[in-house]
């Protein structure tokens, strides 16, 4: 009922997180919900179907000033430009940030990388494919663009990069914070290579 979830909605401007996670949940009645202003919503993660969460995280984000967390356990597809968007200009104080990057998303996930300059940690979900074809331009990203302060970086889903890259990226990273990486592997083309530390 689209009345009583307004009221509900607004009744919780004062809350510090907001989790919203699965369940069946009626996409036209989300795509209709006003958020108010949350001044005190430190914490976001949703975990719904992606077109109910992407409209939902992005009208939060626009909305939520002092976010320091935000975790997006979906595929925004078609929504991430304007969600990583609101990150970009919305989010100054975040700390941690979870979701999925596709490869048309690289340029916007940079304005995220330069404007919020307390990121300590991102966890980037993504596919196999995507990071053996631009792995290169991620890495060299986060040695160029992301905050002094991060050093929690987490790639996940079979995430395959070569040697050679990930040794630029390292070399690269020097003068840094020390980094906390997981969840690579590295792709070794000779099979007998023993060049590996």
């Amino acid at each position: 009922d689209l009345p009583f979830l307004n009221d509900l909605i607004l009744g919780l401007n004062n809350i510090q997180k907001l989790e919203l996670t699965h369940g069946v949940y009626d996409s036209d009645v989300y795509k209709q919900l006003t958020f108010p202003s949350y001044p005190n919503l430190k914490v976001i993660d949703l975990n719904l179907s992606y077109s109910v969460a992407s409209i939902a995280a992005y009208r939060i984000i626009l909305k939520s000033h002092n976010l320091q967390i935000i975790v997006l356990r979906f595929n925004a597809y078609n929504y991430s430009e304007n969600i990583l968007s609101a990150i970009s200009q919305c989010c100054p104080k975040l700390k941690y940030l979870k979701f999925y990057l596709d490869k048309g998303y690289l340029p916007i996930f940079r304005q995220v990388l330069i404007n919020c300059q307390l990121l300590e940690g991102i966890f980037i979900d993504t596919n196999r494919k995507y990071l053996s074809q631009h792995g290169i331009e991620l890495l060299k990203m986060l040695t160029t663009s992301a905050p002094l302060g991060l050093y929690k970086v987490h790639i996940g889903n079979f995430s395959y990069f070569k040697m050679e890259c990930l040794k630029t990226f390292f070399e690269n990273w020097k003068g840094r914070k020390p980094l906390l990486l997981s969840s690579l592997e590295v792709e070794v083309e000779d099979k007998k290579s023993d060049n590996i530390e």
